[in-house]
């Protein structure tokens, strides 16, 4: 609601023109990671929801934006695997910083920074990627692609209870982190096909479609699309 004036505006022939102008100027090599300098001074380490909220709704808007045009996208896919190099060596460096104690002072600045640019070059690796080898169709995807929006809410709740269980026991932080993933993973997609998406009612409430009713037609189709 927030954003909503934002995207009217967008919209209208000067919206579109600044969409334009952008995608234009983002073309050109690796200024598409210029895109994280406006939340450069938001960092988790803050603990801060104000300022949190506002870092995902430059996110938010930056969606809205990138899908407005198609030159974002090529700029994206471009930058692709510069993104995901990049995104291995930043990592690298944050174990490096948390274990040797060094994101203090000016390190701590830095840290910041480099933060920032992370999650933002992680995004644009993930988007890339994903159009590379995902962005075809199969019966695992139209799977995936509709319970995205339901698992995204399921797994909140799942992964506290989970986590709470698990953080406490003696265990490596590396097992304790692959269980946790695992059994969120597992727990939130079974309730998802079990609680979600088989009555209209709850499908309804996680935003869904309402299923369709199998008539001898939608058999057909659905027979044609397996086959």
């Amino acid at each position: 609601m927030i954003a909503l004036p934002l995207f009217v505006f967008l919209r209208k022939p000067t919206g579109v023109r600044i969409i334009s102008w952008l995608a234009h100027i983002c073309e050109k090599p690796g200024v598409i990671f210029l895109l994280a300098v406006p939340v450069l001074g938001i960092s988790r380490a803050d603990n801060d929801n104000n300022l949190l909220q506002m870092f995902y709704l430059f996110y938010f808007i930056y969606g809205f934006i990138i899908f407005s045009d198609a030159r974002f996208g090529r700029a994206i896919d471009k930058q692709t695997w510069y993104a995901l190099v990049a995104g291995v060596v930043l990592l690298v460096i944050f174990v490096f910083m948390d274990e040797t104690k060094t994101h203090i002072d000016f390190y701590s600045r830095v840290y910041r920074i480099l933060d920032v640019f992370s999650r933002w070059i992680w995004v644009i690796a993930f988007l890339g990627l994903g159009h590379r080898f995902l962005n075809r169709t199969n019966q695992v995807l139209r799977y995936l692609t509709e319970a995205s929006y339901p698992i995204y809410i399921l797994h909140f709740l799942i992964l506290a209870l989970i986590g709470y269980y698990i953080a406490g026991l003696g265990w490596p932080v590396e097992l304790k982190y692959l269980t946790i993933l695992s059994l969120a993973v597992a727990a939130s997609v079974l309730a998802y096909d079990l609680l979600v998406k088989r009555t209209n009612v709850t499908r309804f409430l996680f935003g869904m479609k309402p299923k369709r009713a199998l008539t001898p037609r939608n058999a057909r189709a659905k027979f044609n699309k397996i086959d």
